[in-house]
């Protein structure tokens, strides 16, 4: 396999699982969350939303990193060029994930410690 090749693989994976982690998120733990929020008439709409917006940042990230793959895959007269975006793409997912899911879950976790007062 090819440099290129093995660059296009990585950012294939890397794309499916933030695509399926997003995915998850919208599909699942968000409404659960939202329904519960509102069975205890809690406010959590803010941190609702900023979980929405980082979901939709690694929904942004996702499909970058699914075009840079499938480029990477293909054969290209730019190969060079998406080979170095590609690189730049999988340096850049792996630190900003670490980052985008400490604030995603603590997004989801911190409305929970507002219900324990009440009760």
């Amino acid at each position: 396999m090819t440099k290129y090749k093995i660059v296009g693989i990585i950012n294939l994976f890397f794309g499916i699982s933030l695509f399926l982690m997003s995915i998850f998120f919208l599909l699942s733990v968000f409404p659960k969350l939202s329904q519960m929020y509102a069975d205890f008439n809690v406010s959590s709409q803010l941190n609702l939303m900023s979980g929405y917006i980082v979901v939709l940042l690694i929904f942004i990230i996702a499909i970058m990193n699914l075009f840079l793959g499938a480029k990477g895959l293909t054969v290209s007269k730019e190969k060079e060029k998406y080979f170095k975006y590609g690189i730049i793409s999988i340096v850049t997912t792996f630190f900003l994930m670490g980052i985008l899911v400490a604030i995603l879950n603590f997004s989801i976790i911190s409305p929970v410690y507002n219900l324990t007062p009440q009760f």
